[in-house]
């Protein structure tokens, strides 16, 4: 059975200060406040799909609230209840990936010319 965390208040977030190793505030439910030694204060929700462990990133403290990292993490957990996993992007349509792209020389034009130059043209000698 998972361990009883008290949810964590603004008040506890604005007193943290950053220690000499990143150190982690837990709100419960996978989801936690990580203060590193530069001072940044990151929201992660840690979970588990495909039964393997995973971490996803919601954003920075203030600019994403607590109750905004609830949220998010509430609609994390609902995906995950469906099967599906949240920290994997959504396939938008009509946009070409990367892998697209030819990566082969077979695939490139040929203009005739060396791949490779001796020298750059009007270029002064060494």
């Amino acid at each position: 059975m998972p361990k009883r965390v008290p949810p964590l208040t603004d008040i506890q977030i604005n007193k943290e200060r950053p220690k000499e190793k990143d150190s982690k505030l837990a709100d419960g439910g996978g989801l936690y406040l990580l203060v590193t030694t530069a001072g940044s204060k990151l929201w992660r929700f840690k979970y588990r799909f495909a039964d393997k462990e995973k971490l996803l990133a919601l954003g920075s403290y203030p600019e994403i609230s607590l109750s905004e990292a609830r949220k998010q993490r509430e609609e994390a957990r609902r995906l995950l209840a469906n099967g599906t996993d949240p920290g994997k992007p959504k396939k938008r349509p009509g946009k070409r990936r990367r892998n697209d792209a030819p990566t082969h020389s077979r695939n490139l034009p040929w203009n005739g010319t060396s791949a490779r130059l001796t020298t750059l043209p009007n270029a002064p000698a060494r």
